[in-house]
């Protein structure tokens, strides 16, 4: 039986410039060196690297299917401009079988919302970035207004051969999604979204009976550089009541990730436990942009999950390091997607480094 993998999110025009260093006080200048447009979003950046690795030639897995669903875009310059770069991707003119997509376009006769998500990056010669965005407020808020069209109508919550990941930007959505996949025992993959698995409003009992990965960055936790307190963080966040059912995965960029929780093994039906342990990265050199990498990490979890058909303890070393060589190589381009690393680089990564 085939595995379905679902995301559901931003879809978004990235404006990247490129300065030297970000200006040290309120209203002085700093030059931008240069500038580029690149298709982006977090649900974007995952589907294009599952996308390409799916109907790799070498390595064309007929046993997953992956689908994008796009929060809603406005018919604008923005939104013609994203719908047209999706639908010159190769992969999915030429293998509709195995990859689609659901861009939904809506028009603003109401005026509920008047902007196609739109992000400006700056990244600095330091690698780190800053980012300002227009138009995803409102495309969420038309979202939640027109839940079942835009969520219900388009996601499949049909039981363990499905997967449905999404994003932070789209939080009141993502709490609804997260409500019906525990409901119909539909695996989630849960990425920077802060969510309490012991609400009363969720089906509780069922979270024994599926899988639940919850992937977070440190970015988020406060424990940026700190190995022992990035740590602690995910055993605290743990031992908080339901969250043991979850596998947290709480990542620190170059510096690795912590692991630890619950997996569901579809094969023995049967939850296993997974011990608090640390994994170093995989050395990256000629690192030019971190943008999506997270995104690109977690893709690899989903795709590294569905090439062995399932999660556990036997297979879960291998899952977690073709994630990290994902992310890690999708740092050598620029953007979150505009180069996704090739299945044969992540192979020789993974065959010439060591990872702890």
């Amino acid at each position: 039986m085939k595995t379905k993998i679902q995301i559901f999110g931003t879809v978004c025009l990235d404006k990247i410039r490129f300065i030297e260093s970000f200006p040290n006080r309120l209203g002085s200048y700093t030059e931008v060196k240069k500038e580029s447009l690149y298709l982006g979003g977090e649900a974007s950046n995952s589907f294009v690297c599952l996308g390409n690795w799916l109907i790799d030639e070498q390595n064309k897995n007929q046993n997953v299917q992956l689908k994008l669903i796009s929060v809603p875009l406005v018919n604008d310059d923005y939104g013609k401009w994203i719908k047209s770069h999706y639908l010159f991707q190769p992969f999915i003119l030429k293998n509709s079988d195995l990859v689609s997509l659901d861009v939904m376009m809506v028009k603003d006769d109401k005026n509920e919302f008047t902007s196609t998500p739109c992000c400006d990056l700056y990244v600095c010669n330091q690698k780190e970035r800053t980012m300002f965005g227009i138009g995803y407020k409102e495309s969420e808020n038309y979202a939640i207004r027109h839940q079942k069209e835009v969520l219900f109508d388009r996601l499949e919550f049909l039981g363990e051969r499905y997967w449905v990941t999404f994003d932070y930007n789209t939080p009141t959505c993502s709490d609804l999604i997260i409500k019906k996949s525990i409901e119909t025992l539909t695996n989630l993959l849960v990425l920077d979204h802060p969510f309490d698995f012991n609400q009363s409003d969720i089906a509780i009992d069922n979270l024994s009976r599926m899988n639940i990965i919850y992937q977070i960055s440190t970015d988020y936790t406060d424990t940026k550089n700190d190995k022992s307190s990035t740590i602690q963080h995910l055993n605290n966040w743990l031992s908080n009541g339901n969250n043991k059912y979850c596998l947290m995965v709480l990542t620190d960029g170059a510096n690795g990730f912590v692991i630890g929780g619950q997996i569901y093994n579809l094969k023995t039906k049967t939850k296993e436990t997974v011990p608090t342990q640390w994994f170093d990265t995989y050395k990256i050199t000629d690192v030019i942009d971190t943008i999506g990498s997270g995104d690109c990490f977690r893709a690899g979890l989903l795709y590294s999950i569905a090439l062995h058909d399932y999660i556990a303890l036997e297979n879960l070393q291998e899952i977690m390091k073709f994630a990290s060589a994902s992310g890690g190589l999708n740092c050598k381009s620029i953007g979150g997607c505009t180069r996704t690393p090739t299945l044969s680089e992540i192979h020789q990564l993974q065959s010439t480094s060591s990872l702890l």
